[in-house]
């Protein structure tokens, strides 16, 4: 029982260590390219096509801050 406790700590671990380093590539990319991907749903008043074609709403306005903080330009996915 020990042993299989200890297996699972260690695998636990190994794939805690293993997805912090893909994220630090992943932030890499993101801040090489200079735009961040953030997709949305079409969904009032979260997210709306205003007359002119543009997104707009809560999340939009948010994620544009979110991208600004970060020094980078926000692109917007539609799923």
């Amino acid at each position: 029982m020990l042993k299989q406790i200890s297996t699972v700590l260690v695998l636990l671990f190994l794939s805690l260590c293993l997805t912090t380093a893909a994220r630090a590539d992943v932030l890499a990319d993101i801040q090489k390219r200079g735009t961040i991907r953030v997709g949305v749903a079409l969904f009032s008043p979260w997210t709306m096509k205003g007359k002119d074609g543009r997104l707009a709403g809560f999340e939009i306005d948010m994620a544009e801050m979110i991208a600004a903080d970060l020094g980078l330009r926000a692109e917007f996915v539609l799923l």
